[in-house]
């Protein structure tokens, strides 16, 4: 009995090899068929980057997931609803006085603003960088805290992506010092900045 299972098992082996494409088959393109009767998706958009210069290339899953809704759905008159949370060493990026080091970020961020975009820069954040509320551009809201901010925008219904890191960087790092305010403090050692 045991000899005829082992034969039974060598036979479906060697069947399902001889029956296998060599080349594995073809994946296919597919839309979710209810897609279309979803409420309109939102998201909100975790930037927390050691280094300033990832915000040009992590803008790009934000306007990549705008056409794709547009092209697919949900339908909806208004366009998919984002938000970017600044709160990390990035966020001296949105700072007026450092507009001529990051003018191809800052121009990108305010034509995505003007399609809806909103962005905000966590105040604690804000605060160690050496900058108040008046240092930031108009389009640009700054909130109590990034994590307050992002546990917000999960609570409104937004899906909340890990565009940065996924832990903890520090506020005030080799990539963003000479970007600082006047007035920056200094973070605790934990380097955490929420």
């Amino acid at each position: 009995m045991f000899q005829s299972r082992k034969i039974v098992w060598l036979f479906l082996l060697i069947s399902s090899l001889c029956l296998a494409s060599p080349d594995g088959g073809s994946s296919k393109f597919v839309v979710w068929s209810d897609l279309k009767e979803m409420e309109p998706l939102k998201a909100a958009w975790d930037f927390n980057f050691d280094n300033p210069g990832e915000v040009y290339r992590a803008l790009n899953p934000i306007v990549f997931a705008i056409n794709v809704n547009a092209e697919h759905g949900p339908v909806s008159l208004d366009p998919m609803e984002n938000v970017v949370v600044s709160h990390g060493g990035e966020a001296v990026i949105w700072a007026k006085k450092n507009y001529e080091h990051f003018k191809d970020v800052i121009d990108r961020a305010r034509r995505m603003h003007e399609m809806g975009v909103r962005f905000e820069v966590c105040n604690v954040v804000a605060q160690a960088h050496g900058f108040e509320a008046d240092d930031y551009y108009d389009f640009i809201n700054v909130v109590p805290t990034g994590s307050y901010a992002l546990v917000y925008w999960g609570n409104k219904g937004y899906s909340v992506i890990p565009a940065g890191s996924t832990t903890p960087v520090r506020a005030i790092n080799e990539h963003n010092k000479k970007y600082l305010g006047k007035k920056n403090l200094t973070m605790p050692s934990s380097g955490h900045s929420r």
